[in-house]
């Protein structure tokens, strides 16, 4: 090679420049709980993972065909305050004091000034408290008018929901409870309540009455991860778990020729399933036009956040 063509290398100042990148990258956090869809996910089923109508959190925010969206959190906030008697300074100065926690919980870097990310916060949080309430409370809808373009639209709720059950598309529960803590519903009951009314409001057989009950709300971490919980099997009772191999599980017409009777259990978890004395117990699964969307989110959010052993909606889906 030509001395002339040769590149200069400083190395001293491609160290230091390396250096500041290590500084300013964002190392994992244990509060780590809301990701992005890896892209093998998403390519199955782009639209499983993607907000309709509304977006929550920092990964869909501003994008243009949402912003439709925004006038309305705006409109929630203002009713929020009225409503409650409490000023925008209170919830302002609560998720200020929470902000290094919240961005913890997201699994980037989060570019927004800590003036957007917080008035962001605020907007969402109080969009979800007020579309909880008003569900539950629907005197809250007819008080307003016909103002409310999502519960005088029957299809933009339904869309809305959805939206709120995307991995992508979550706000960490905690600063929910918070902000909840400061309106006058929550003298009658408590957020985690109005989530599992919520839930049960579009998807009653993945949510039982009254299991929110059973749930530690400390350990609730966005709505995801409570409609996973509102699913998850009992523990084994430190029963010695046999290990065996299986090429595949065997088919339900199978399993009837070797003399295994089937029966439907009423009120048991989506995940229930038993065995005993050759009969296999499964609860019915009622397949809709939601349901690959929420077992894709509940997925990703497994394969991401939880070990191995505790896969169980993984291990559904594959038997």
């Amino acid at each position: 090679m030509d001395q002339s063509d040769e590149v200069s290398l400083d190395i001293n100042e491609l160290a230091n420049s390396l250096r500041e990148q290590l500084k300013i990258k964002k190392a994992p956090s244990p509060k780590c709980c809301i990701y992005r869809v890896h892209e093998r996910s998403r390519k199955l089923h782009r639209k499983a993972f993607t907000p309709r109508v509304v977006s929550i959190g920092p990964f869909h925010h501003g994008k243009e065909n949402l912003k439709a969206m925004e006038d309305q959190k705006k409109t929630y906030l203002q009713q929020f305050l009225e409503q409650n008697n409490v000023s925008v300074e209170n919830l302002f100065n609560i998720i200020k004091d929470n902000e290094t926690k919240l961005r913890d919980c997201y699994a980037e870097t989060i570019e927004l000034t800590r003036k957007d990310f917080v008035t962001m916060i605020l907007l969402d949080a109080v969009f979800i408290i007020m579309v909880l309430m008003k569900l539950k409370y629907r005197s809250l809808v007819f008080r307003n008018g016909h103002s409310d373009r999502i519960f005088y639209r029957p299809f933009m709720l339904h869309n809305v929901v959805f939206d709120m059950l995307l991995l992508e598309n979550q706000l960490p529960f905690f600063i929910l409870e918070k902000l909840f803590e400061l309106s006058s519903a929550a003298e009658n009951c408590t957020i985690i309540e109005l989530t599992c009314g919520f839930l049960r409001s579009q998807w009653a057989g993945w949510v039982k009455e009254d299991c929110w009950k059973a749930i530690d709300i400390s350990g609730v971490l966005h709505f995801v991860d409570f409609l996973r919980k509102c699913q998850q099997p009992p523990a084994l009772c430190g029963l010695p778990v046999e290990e065996t191999a299986f090429s595949r599980a065997p088919t339900a017409t199978e399993l009837h020729q070797s003399g295994v009777k089937f029966r439907n259990p009423e009120k048991s978890f989506l995940f229930g399933i038993t065995f005993s004395k050759g009969i296999l117990e499964i609860p019915q699964l009622q397949i809709d036009e939601g349901t690959e969307i929420l077992f894709r989110n509940l997925l990703v959010f497994e394969e991401c956040h939880h070990r191995i052993e505790e896969t169980f909606v993984d291990d559904y889906i594959t038997c």
